[in-house]
């Protein structure tokens, strides 16, 4: 093909798709290249939100969330969009993160919400994830990204393989996360939402200092712990709190206000008194390396230094470095007269299965395990070992893969002995089940952190905790009659 003849059907793509593309920007009021209808957006953030229900189970305190939606539906009707149906919504995850989904779905974490300390640091936290559906950043994306795929075609022939591949590169790194840019920009338009709202705009910069030790001390414990951080939009570092342009953006905002609301801490910690704090026994605990499910009754132990993932519909136990996984399942047993290998056999893997054997757990539970040769795993295609185990009216699907085929029966004893682990509940274990709670207490006349940190449920860094819970980090001491938060 003629370079000619391939640029003739090219080059009006592009053009059309930047003339078609270019569009105002409902909040900055700029023309801004887009390929997405305002109802597209919202449909695509309608089905988005499904999938976030598979990922995250709502939050179970009603007048929690009612306060949260209360809060950000009065920031949302003061924002460029308020033709949309927002949603808000606290996600039961231990997390501390925020997002938002086009068209107007925002989430919020109960972990998130145990280190804000007022109600004005919350309306920030929302109105930033506003910012971005106003701003529709997510849409400047999808669309980035749809441009890019064309534009590294056209760079290939013009320029050669490198060029095409610089293309691939530029396209990949306009989607992945929102950038410096986006979020400074979420931030202006969070901070004037605040001031239209009647919050200081301080109070974004007050969050981003308290989320930026947040980070610090996550980044520092994952190292410690041989593990990824889990870190909140994870752009703190390039984003601290006296970021000359972040202060222009709040200075800015303060334009727009109108009246001085209270930044109303005392009601904010009522609503959060009782609030769950790092996993919930309930949903199953890990304590060490062993994993306590109250609701289930039940017990089982992972390898040491494994890193346990619960999710609503499964538990994933991943090993250093991804190099392996284990999945359990649990279901109310269908049919009390089916074994164990019947029942692998027809709901778990109707294929072929190698070295296949029943075994009982320590505590007596009726097992039994295989390896399907072939079959889907979170790496591919792999040899997976399956194990069933009938305990207390559920079935109990363990499934084991190792990332490198090479490795396929490296980790086999981990993945069975995870299975004949399983095991009942004993009565003393029900309180390292119990969840670990947010309680407001007031503080006494020379009440110091160390103090309140003594007695918390938590193994290590109970001190360090309880600073930055209460915006204390790294040495801050609590004044008299302060109202504090304890972990208890």
């Amino acid at each position: 093909m003629r370079l000619a003849t391939v640029l003739r059907g090219i080059l009006p793509v592009l053009a059309a798709l930047w003339i078609s593309g270019c569009a105002t920007n409902p909040a900055t009021g700029e023309k801004d290249f887009v390929l997405m209808s305002e109802q597209k957006e919202i449909k695509i953030g309608r089905e988005t939100a499904l999938e976030v229900a598979k990922q995250f189970r709502t939050y179970n305190d009603d007048e929690l969330q009612a306060y949260v939606s209360l809060v950000g539906q009065r920031l949302a009707a003061l924002s460029h969009r308020p033709g949309i149906e927002y949603h808000f919504q606290v996600v039961d995850s231990q997390v501390v993160n925020a997002f938002a989904l086009p068209g107007g779905w925002i989430y919020v974490s109960r972990g998130l919400l145990a280190y804000l300390n007022n109600e004005a640091e919350l309306a920030a936290v929302l109105g930033h994830e506003i910012g971005h559906v106003t701003a529709r950043h997510s849409v400047q994306q999808h669309s980035q990204g749809m441009m890019s795929t064309v534009g590294s075609t056209a760079a290939t022939i013009l320029g050669g393989s490198y060029v095409g591949q610089a293309a691939s590169y530029a396209g990949a790194a306009l989607t992945r996360g929102y950038g410096r840019e986006m979020e400074l920009e979420a931030d202006g338009l969070g901070a004037e939402y605040l001031a239209r709202a009647g919050y200081s705009p301080d109070a974004m910069i007050d969050v981003v200092r308290v989320l930026k030790h947040q980070e610090e001390f996550e980044v520092e414990r994952a190292k410690a712990e041989n593990r990824d951080p889990r870190v909140y939009h994870g752009v703190f570092s390039t984003h601290p709190d006296q970021d000359t342009r972040l202060q222009g953006a709040i200075e800015s905002a303060s334009a727009y206000s109108t009246h001085q609301r209270q930044d109303n801490r005392a009601l904010y910690l009522s609503k959060i008194n009782g609030l769950a704090f790092g996993p919930k026994g309930s949903d199953g605990v890990i304590r060490g390396n062993t994993f306590y499910h109250s609701g289930l009754g039940t017990a089982m132990k992972f390898p040491p230094g494994w890193q346990t993932k619960n999710y609503p519909d499964r538990l994933l136990v991943v090993a250093p470095h991804n190099s392996a996984t284990i999945e359990v399942r649990a279901t109310p047993l269908p049919n009390a007269t089916l074994s164990p290998h019947r029942f692998m056999m027809t709901r778990v893997q109707p294929g072929a299965l190698e070295d296949g054997e029943s075994f009982l757990t320590e505590d007596g539970y009726e097992g039994y395990t295989a390896i399907a040769p072939n079959t889907k795993s979170p790496y591919g295609n792999r040899s997976v070992r399956y194990s069933v185990v009938y305990a207390n009216n559920f079935v109990y699907v363990f499934s084991g893969a190792a990332k490198n085929k090479a490795e396929a029966y490296r980790y086999d004893p981990y993945f069975v002995g995870s299975a004949k682990s399983l095991r009942e509940l004993e009565e003393e274990e029900y309180d390292k089940a119990r969840p670990v709670q947010i309680h407001i207490v007031s503080a006494g006349d020379g009440t110091t952190i160390e103090q309140l940190a003594e007695g918390a449920p938590i193994p290590r860094y109970s001190v360090q905790q309880h600073r930055l819970i209460n915006d204390l980090y790294p040495d801050g001491e609590p004044k008299t009659g302060d109202l504090v938060k304890i972990i208890r």
